[in-house]
């Protein structure tokens, strides 16, 4: 339980709250080409938040659990 970062081989890197060792709760998920997303993690995957592009323009937003492209 906490706060915490995590960095992948593949490069990605986690910074936010975990329970039970599994992404809970809020944080920010970035890839390594920059794209990133921020919001809400339920049981590891993306829940409730806003994925955006390099640029910085939204992408999508993640409602229970499925992506709506904007």
């Amino acid at each position: 339980h906490g706060l915490g970062t995590f960095t992948s081989r593949d490069g990605f890197v986690y910074v936010g709250k975990y329970k039970d060792g599994e992404r809970n709760g809020h944080g920010t998920f970035t890839s390594f080409e920059g794209d990133k997303y921020v919001g809400e993690f339920k049981d590891e995957k993306f829940w409730n938040g806003t994925t955006y592009e390099i640029d910085g323009n939204i992408f999508g937003n993640w409602v229970n659990g499925k992506l709506k492209v904007i």
